[in-house]
């Protein structure tokens, strides 16, 4: 990946590597990311983005939900929710969030 960056005349400028993380580019892309569990409603971003969220994505990594959405509330925060279906809902318990902004 780090030679595609290259290629392309940009730079790696941040890098937080966890389950919460991101990696920023020379041109001002920031790409986040999140791992948790057990919880759901607003959360922050790993930083917030300094002008806005252009992409985002939110599913879950293990347990029973069926129907789980995202949606960013702002350049600092996204919400998250998972909808129970069936009997073993209660044993959803991650999740995960990519996000792309500037």
């Amino acid at each position: 990946v780090k030679s595609a960056i290259l290629a392309f005349g940009l730079q790696q400028t941040a890098l937080s590597t966890s389950t919460a993380g991101y990696f920023t580019l020379s041109n001002g892309i920031i790409f986040q990311w999140d791992r948790w569990s057990f919880s759901h409603g607003a959360r922050n971003f790993p930083i917030a983005f300094p002008n806005a969220c252009l992409g985002f994505g939110y599913t879950q990594y293990s347990g029973w939900y069926e129907n789980w959405n995202g949606y960013p509330l702002s350049n600092s925060q996204y919400y998250t929710m998972n909808i129970m279906v069936g009997t073993n809902a209660s044993r959803a318990n991650y999740q995960n969030m990519f996000s792309i902004g500037y």
